[in-house]
């Protein structure tokens, strides 16, 4: 673009998304001659554009086409995650022009999809991890001994077959299904998402699974004061801490999720579970409902798509609001639009969510799934029933009795423990010892000098990963060009100073929690 950068005329985009800082751009369209792309100079632009196409004058640095028609939506895909891998520190500026011919309008309302999918995962793994990943990694290590010791087993899986579940999300269809869900209480297993809890107290529905798998979604949040203690909790290496004294340590059992320290547990032994934490705590929910065998799976509130009616609704009306206060969602904006079960399309504000559930479910048997909803997005091969006309077998069902014969976790080995509180302790101890000096090395060499001085940090691959979380939040700061921040940096040498204490304090739980081989039998 060079000099020649200009603000883009309106009417030659249908969709404009900028991104602060950021020199590349990702273009969805044919591009006219009197375009200008925003920004500038653009070091990279990654053009999506039909077959058809003629070329077009890209100012940038480096710019590459991909071909809509010969590419397929995996290739689209790859293309797009490997072009955000270039732009480490800032997303790129997504842009879709109107010169999108009507004859390859189903390949670029492709295109439009996958590019905003990947650019909302891109969004939530960046923007939200340097937001929340000392918050996730303070988590899990305030966990770290939970966990090892409450994972659900390898056992559970078929334990349930045949026993129909309940998926029980928040969304807004929610308000006109739970009244069909009530009515079959005690012919299904009643799987929680942590926000339907207070409609389903409302409906006297007791959930025999809660699944709570969010780092912001706190147990004072989600639980109600007068309502009953949970059956059983599912929850997250990195759900808040609070859960641990709201339930009795029986009721809590632990997923494994996508988490670097969770890695380097597993390399010393501790394994992870078959049943992993997916997209959002329904999602997580649907895999373990498949896990344990249950059939058939019904979903509940599950609409992964706005009401349209009203001020883009998002949840049924007994939700506790407090939980999104700071979700940064905003309902004027405009949202992408995906199939309705009964509307041709629906505008959802979760649009990645949508796409890896429809993938998955497309995979399952023809039958296991139905959707009891009056709206909401459409999952491929699923059956759509209206709540008025939902129905289940009255067969009888041994549930309590199969519930009740779940085996409890096994809780890792005595020497696996000592070796993972050794590690960690010595970390935790290490990073308290060098802090000060990093403080030292702001102080006289400034921001660049501290970023020099964290990079020795990752000379071995295992302080990366006991670090988790906050390690990606951190590496991104550490590449030239050094952000001159002083207010940044002094944050990050608290956050680490925080981060060794709760090291240390994991590896004392780990020492002296009882294990398998140091626990005393009862009297």
């Amino acid at each position: 673009m060079g000099e020649e950068s200009r603000s883009v005329a309106s009417e030659d985009f249908l969709l404009e998304k900028p991104s602060p800082g950021s020199d590349a751009c990702i273009l969805i369209g044919r591009l006219p001659p009197t375009a200008v792309l925003p920004g500038g100079p653009l070091r990279a632009v990654l053009w999506l554009v039909d077959e058809a196409s003629p070329g077009a004058q890209i100012h940038a640095a480096s710019a590459s086409a991909v071909r809509l028609g010969p590419a397929t939506a995996a290739q689209i895909e790859a293309a797009l995650v490997d072009f955000f891998k270039k732009s480490p520190k800032h997303l790129p500026a997504l842009c879709v022009t109107r010169s999108l011919p009507p004859e390859y309008e189903a390949q670029y309302a492709e295109a439009i999809g996958i590019a905003g999918s990947v650019l909302e995962a891109q969004h939530r793994a960046r923007v939200t991890r340097q937001a929340d990943a000392f918050a996730w990694q303070s988590h899990i290590l305030r966990n770290l001994a939970e966990y090892a010791a409450s994972r659900v087993p390898d056992s559970w899986e078929g334990a349930l077959t045949g026993i129909p579940a309940f998926i029980v999300g928040a969304g807004p269809s929610l308000d006109a299904s739970i009244g069909a869900l009530a009515r079959h209480t005690g012919r299904a297993v009643v799987f929680a998402a942590d926000s339907s809890l207070r409609a389903l107290h409302r409906a006297g529905v007791e959930p025999d699974f809660v699944v709570s798998v969010d780092v912001a979604k706190t147990a004072a949040k989600c639980l109600l004061p007068d309502g009953p203690v949970p059956r059983r909790v599912v929850l997250s290496a990195n759900s808040p801490p609070d859960w641990t004294p709201a339930v009795p340590a029986a009721n809590r059992y632990f997923v494994s999720s996508n988490q670097l320290t969770l890695d380097w547990l597993a390399s010393l032994g501790i394994a992870r579970t078959t049943v992993n934490v997916c997209e959002n705590s329904g999602a997580t929910a649907i895999d373990l409902a498949r896990f344990l065998g249950c059939a058939p799976i019904c979903l509940f509130g599950m609409d992964l798509a706005l009401d349209a009616a009203g001020a883009a609704q998002r949840h049924h009306g007994a939700v506790e609001t407090s939980v999104y206060a700071n979700s940064g969602f905003n309902a004027a904006q405009d949202f992408p639009k995906v199939p309705g079960n009964f509307s041709a399309e629906v505008p959802t504000h979760v649009i990645g969510d949508w796409r890896s559930l429809d993938r998955r479910f497309a995979t399952w048997p023809s039958g296991l799934v139905q959707v009891v909803t009056d709206r909401g997005a459409r999952l491929s091969n699923t059956t759509v029933v209206r709540p008025e006309d939902f129905a289940l077998s009255t067969r009888e069902l041994a549930r309590e009795q199969t519930l009740a014969a779940l085996s409890p976790p096994v809780p890792a080995p005595a020497a696996l423990v000592r070796v993972v509180a050794e590690q960690l302790g010595f970390f935790g101890r290490r990073l308290l010892e060098w802090m000060p000096a990093v403080r030292q090395t702001h102080e006289t060499a400034g921001d660049a000098g501290v970023a020099a001085s964290l990079r020795s940090l990752f000379a071995d691959p295992a302080h990366g990963r006991m670090l988790g979380a906050y390690s990606l939040k951190l590496m991104p700061h550490l590449l030239p060009p050094i952000e001159e921040n002083a207010a940044l940096w002094s944050g990050i040498i608290a956050e680490m100073e925080a981060l060794g204490n709760a090291a240390i304090a994991a590896a004392e739980e780990l020492d002296t929690r009882p294990t398998p081989e140091t626990a005393t039998e009862p009297l």
